[in-house]
């Protein structure tokens, strides 16, 4: 028996172009893993190094995941995985609360030298934040959100 209520529906996905990826998509995945995963990764591989004992492993930990994860977001979005497009609307601002987090001590510590070290992450992190906005919100537009809708 042929369900006449869904009948239209699935005759008019078959018909339908199937949309592009836009370009955006790429700029930004792209982006996502030169900065958050390449060029994290290797300031938190020199800073590791350079450090003398003090850090704590599960902040080694995170610090690493956190740039692998985002490099894997980056690129399930690239090839067209909605989970990707997610994983980067929620890891785009982790990556800067992270760094923020891991200064606060410096901050709040009382070595003038590491606090003024500090404040110039912390303004770094803001303007990387209004990076990290517009990526947020392309990724949410309703052209990319359809996009990665038709791919299931």
């Amino acid at each position: 028996f042929l369900d006449i209520s869904t009948a239209p529906m699935e005759i008019e996905e078959k018909w339908k172009k199937p949309i592009k990826a836009p370009l955006g998509i790429y700029v930004w995945s792209i982006l996502v893993i030169l900065r958050f995963g390449i060029a994290n990764f290797i300031s938190y591989v020199i800073t590791i190094r350079d450090a003398e004992g003090e850090l704590y492993l599960p902040v080694i930990i995170v610090s690493l995941s956190l740039c692998l994860f985002s490099a894997l977001a980056a690129l399930f979005a690239i090839f067209g995985e909605n989970a990707g497009r997610i994983a980067l609307i929620i890891l785009g601002p982790l990556n800067i609360i992270w760094v923020l987090l891991l200064v606060l001590p410096a901050l709040l510590g009382d070595d003038v030298a590491e606090g003024k070290a500090a404040v110039l992450v912390v303004i770094q992190q803001a303007f990387l934040s209004l990076w990290v906005i517009g990526m947020v919100w392309y990724f949410m537009t309703t052209k990319v959100v359809e996009y990665y809708k038709q791919n299931g």
